[in-house]
Formats: C-alpha cells, structure tokens, sequence
C-alpha cells in the first residue's frame, strides 16, 4: 500500500501529503512513515496543528508530558490525528462546494506475495 500511494504522490508532486492515523494495517501507524521514507521526504507524526508560512510549515504534536511544535519545509508527510482532521463550522461553505469537485479514484494494484505458508497444523486437542 505505501509503495502506490508514495508512486501516485511523486507522480502528482504534492508539497504536503495529510494521511489519516488509523488505518488498514491494523493500526500499525506505520504506512505514512513508509510513504515518507519512500519519497525521501520528512515525516511529522501525529500532527495535531497545522500551520503554513510560504513553504514553511510547523506542526504541533502530542507527546509523552506536553506538546511538541516541529517546523519542517515542503514537501512532507504528516499524519493527522484530533483536533487538526475535523472540518471547522465556519467553512461550511468549503465542506459544502468539495462535494462537487472531481475525485480521482485511483484502483488498487495487487503485489505479489512476498511471503508463502509452509505448513498449518491444527494445535493438539485439549482433555475437556
């Protein structure tokens, strides 16, 4: 999954990449760091805030006894979690009019199997 998602953003050149913080791979919260470390590009994670400045942006984050505020340069992937992913009232507008812009779906691509099953075995049978 990393691997499309980082192909489909070096194709597109974005400057920043928002990626949710739960996600497909068991909430392994490792897909936006693979996809970071793919493009060769930072990655800032979980991002509460955001706040842009020309081609500077600095985040806040949650950690361990306080926050964190990191300032990186674009291009980057950050991964968001609360309060920076819900949509603001004020800009209900904005919510409003996204609905009728285009979405481009772009279909998954199947890899190979990078790992095969030996051999599966039930375990012995307990007494009751």
């Amino acid at each position: 999954m990393a691997e499309q998602i980082a192909a489909i953003a070096k194709e597109g050149a974005y400057d920043i990449i928002l990626m949710g913080k739960e996600s497909i791979d068991y909430n392994g919260f490792q897909v936006h760091g693979m996809v970071g470390e793919l493009l060769g590009i930072p990655t800032v994670a979980p991002a509460m805030k955001l706040d842009m400045s020309g081609n500077t942006a600095t985040l806040e984050r949650e950690i361990e006894g306080g926050k964190e505020i990191v300032s990186v340069n674009t291009p980057f992937v950050a991964s968001c979690q609360q309060p920076m992913c819900e949509p603001r009232i004020p800009n209900m507008r904005g919510i409003m009019t996204a609905r009728t812009k285009p979405l481009k779906v772009v279909a998954a691509t199947g890899d190979a199997a990078r790992t095969q099953v030996q051999e599966y075995a039930l375990p012995p049978r307990s007494r009751a």
